[in-house]
C-alpha cells in the first residue's frame, strides 16, 4: 500500500502528507489531505482504503475465472448457437 489512491470524494486529487503544530506548541497532529478538494483523513491506510472497490474487484476476478472455465467446456455444437 505504498502508493496512495485518488481521492474518493473528488476522484481527481491525491492525498498528501501534512502535519500541523497548533497555536500552542504542545498540540501536533499528522494527516493526509487531498491536493484538489481538501478532504482530510488521519492515516495513510484510510487515504487508500476502498473496501467496497476491493470486494468488487475480487468478485469480478471470480466471475472471470468462472467464465473462463465455462468457455473451456464449450463444444462445437454450442458455439454454433451463438
Amino acid at each position: 500500500m505504498d502508493e496512495l489512491k485518488p481521492c474518493p470524494f473528488c476522484e481527481i486529487g491525491v492525498f498528501e502528507y501534512n502535519n500541523d503544530t497548533g497555536s500552542n506548541d504542545e498540540s501536533y497532529y499528522e494527516y493526509y489531505e487531498c491536493n484538489n478538494c481538501g478532504a482530510r483523513v488521519s492515516t495513510k491506510e484510510l487515504a487508500s482504503a476502498r473496501p467496497i472497490e476491493d470486494k468488487l474487484r475480487a468478485r469480478i476476478k471470480e466471475l472471470e475465472m468462472e467464465l473462463k472455465e465455462i468457455s473451456e467446456f464449450r463444444t462445437p455444437f454450442t458455439s454454433d448457437l451463438e
